[in-house]
């Protein structure tokens, strides 16, 4: 191959080349920080611990169970949601 043919191959595949990195920055890094914030969520959770609903109510768990979690919204009132549901964990 000459040095032009290399050159117009090298144009017309780097556009090719920055959208796969533009995709995946935009699609998979996301989702990989979400899990590793969701297991890190996971380990923190237990018994009178303080935390977030993805719906912004705020509570203290009460009992932790396979696939959720009791949680005590104010004196009383309790409820049950799902572990994936935890938003975030207050210290």
């Amino acid at each position: 191959m000459e040095f032009l043919e290399i050159l117009v191959l090298t144009r017309t595949l780097l556009p090719f080349v920055f959208l796969l990195i533009a995709f995946i920055c935009l699609i998979f890094w996301p989702q990989y920080r979400y899990k590793r914030l969701q297991r890190k969520i996971k380990t923190k959770i237990g018994s009178g611990v303080k935390v977030v609903t993805s719906s912004g109510t705020l509570g203290t768990v009460l009992m932790v169970l396979d696939r959720s979690i009791v949680v005590e919204l104010f004196d009383g009132s309790r409820v049950e949601v799902l572990k994936i549901a935890i938003k975030d964990v207050l210290d």
